[in-house]
């Protein structure tokens, strides 16, 4: 007998298909949470009101839920399992306790210091473009202002 079948004697086909979607579940708990995690990225970087990051949240949960349960749906026929509520949970805490916060630092911080690069560029263009706009607008306002002193003057004489 080749281990496949050995293992298949050992268990069921059904057990096999509940330990698939435990693994898959914890994987699912684990990319929701990652995915919460670049919102909170997000929000380190972009500054947010409590109005906007609780209808954020809300638009997450809804959203997550509804993938979920259509993973749910397409994997188990549609029953919700404890144990792949289970899988959902301790995907989600494993990957919270051991990768979320330093995660959410490091990139956050990096990002920050990017944003901030390109804000801080962006400013100083913006300020050139003024002095700019400003210079050619009193130097059309000046030449303007010499032709009119020049004809003028011509017609005193």
């Amino acid at each position: 007998m080749d281990k496949m079948t050995q293992f298949q004697i050992i268990f069921s086909d059904a057990v096999i298909h509940q330990s698939k979607i435990f693994l898959r579940a914890m994987l699912w708990g684990i990319l929701f949470v990652a995915a919460y995690d670049c919102f909170r990225i997000f929000r380190r970087v972009i500054w947010h009101k409590m109005g906007w990051m609780a209808i954020e949240d809300l638009l997450f949960c809804v959203t997550g839920t509804v993938i979920l349960y259509t993973l749910l749906f397409k994997y188990d026929y549609g029953a919700v399992r404890s144990y792949a509520l289970f899988g959902i949970s301790l995907g989600a805490a494993v990957y919270y306790f051991l990768v979320s916060r330093w995660f959410v630092d490091w990139i956050g911080r990096g990002l920050r210091i990017v944003f901030e690069k390109i804000m801080k560029f962006l400013s100083i263009m913006l300020k050139n473009i003024r002095k700019t706009g400003t210079i050619i607008k009193i130097g059309v306002h000046s030449k303007k202002h010499e032709k009119e002193k020049i004809t003028h003057g011509n017609e005193k004489d």
